[in-house]
């Protein structure tokens, strides 16, 4: 039978022309742009424990633009020689290492359209076998825990209403000799364990880290949901939301990525900005609880909303940045429309926050920063730990972030 999301979407035929093996159960797809370190990853995967059942591949899909120079063009296919060459000698049965090196058009060219190109290619492997296997994301400068497959395959195996999940990371400071570097790391990931801890605490069922080097979808659900986007940067944040919008979404604490602290400046925004910018000179900022704290007050008000109370008044008076931004988006014919076709409670509640979802609330964060700017992350971060221990005292950004991570580690769906 054909395949309706391949002959649709997908970008090109399959690749590999090695067939895969009966028991696929889970692939790793890793974006590999001009990757030095990219054998520490591999290592960090070969190392791993392997399942009690099923095979594994590993992805490497190494990307250059079009208009990439000649120098990184040689560098990019002699990485694949080498590292085919290389694994090829140390593959075990059940954990083979396939890589392809992909020139791409300038226009798209990205880890959004590297991520696609290599999860694509899995579809098509499953397909092959008539299976419905795990897709898994890693990035080249990350490594992983040991026990990282076995997890995986058992959190997915043992909710099969879970069709994408998040991996706990840690970036690993602790082992950084540069007290600047390590200041900058900590720093933005305090930032951000701060704002999905502060967005949980008021209520908001979207809180969750969305990072494309820690996620799991099966494959099945990512030709549902039409695949991966082709973003240059923020393609995790967009593609994870689609699975968070519709309750299908989870997160794997018992595991961990340990992604890398290096600085960048191929993307935005994300880790490799952040650590650039800090090391620049620039300090790690978060955003303000205050502005949080306006949210809080319309997520207390919905069951109120839902009983026919028109609220927006007092919205206005007790947050009043909220209610402006609102405003603009016509927030009362949008509840209207909701009330309309909704006929209980909770699905009202889910039907708003699918509206008012993480993309609008970044958008009202922005807008009302003229008010409540953003602050130094280890102050906000501090002022939110001693509001729910007020008795214990983390005098440093790293024993701070320990204590948010123990936290997230605790969550569960």
């Amino acid at each position: 039978m054909d395949n309706q999301y391949l002959l649709k979407h997908a970008r090109k035929p399959p690749f590999f022309g090695v067939a895969p093996p009966s028991d696929l159960t889970l692939a790793v797809v890793i974006p590999a742009y001009d990757e030095p370190a990219l054998e520490q990853c591999l290592d960090s995967l070969y190392e791993a424990d392997l399942p009690e059942f099923g095979s594994i591949e590993i992805l490497v899909i190494i990307n250059y633009s079009e208009l990439a120079s000649p120098e990184l063009v040689d560098r990019s296919e002699k990485q694949r020689i080498i590292l085919t060459e290389l694994y090829e000698k140390c593959s075990e049965s059940r954990r083979r290492l396939l890589v392809h090196c992909e020139k791409m058009p300038e226009r798209q060219a990205g880890v959004g359209l590297a991520r696609k190109t290599g999860m694509d290619e899995v579809v098509y492997r499953y397909q092959m076998l008539n299976l419905d296997g795990l897709i898994v994301n890693l990035d080249a400068d990350c490594t992983v825990a040991p026990n990282y497959f076995k997890v995986i395959l058992d959190f997915m195996s043992q909710r099969p209403k879970i069709w994408a999940a998040g991996i706990h990371f840690e970036h690993p400071f602790d082992k950084l000799s540069d007290p600047v570097l390590r200041d900058a790391i900590v720093g933005y990931e305090l930032h951000l364990r701060y704002f999905v801890a502060a967005q949980r605490e008021i209520g908001l069922p979207f809180a969750y880290q969305t990072v494309g080097s820690c996620m799991v979808v099966r494959s099945s659900a990512y030709q549902k949901m039409g695949g991966m986007n082709v973003r240059k940067a923020g393609e995790d944040f967009y593609f994870l939301h689609k699975f968070i919008a519709i309750n299908r979404f989870a997160e794997i604490n018992d595991t961990t990525v340990y992604p890398s602290p290096r600085p960048s400046s191929r993307v935005p925004f994300g880790t490799g900005r952040a650590v650039s910018s800090v090391l620049s000179g620039a300090p790690q900022m978060t955003y303000n609880y205050k502005s949080l704290q306006q949210v809080s007050h319309l997520i207390s008000s919905l069951d109120l909303i839902y009983q026919g109370s028109n609220i927006l008044q007092v919205l206005n008076r007790e947050a009043p940045e909220l209610y402006a931004f609102l405003l603009q988006l016509k927030v009362e014919s949008k509840l209207i429309e909701i009330l309309r076709e909704t006929s209980t409670y909770p699905t009202f509640q889910n039907r708003f926050f699918q509206w008012f979802n993480a993309f609008r609330l970044m958008k009202f964060l922005h807008f009302a920063r003229t008010r409540y700017p953003d602050e130094p992350v280890f102050t906000e971060a501090k002022k939110f730990q001693l509001k729910l221990e007020a008795d214990l005292d983390l005098s440093t950004p790293g024993e701070l972030l320990q204590w948010f991570r123990k936290r997230c580690r605790q969550h569960r769906d």
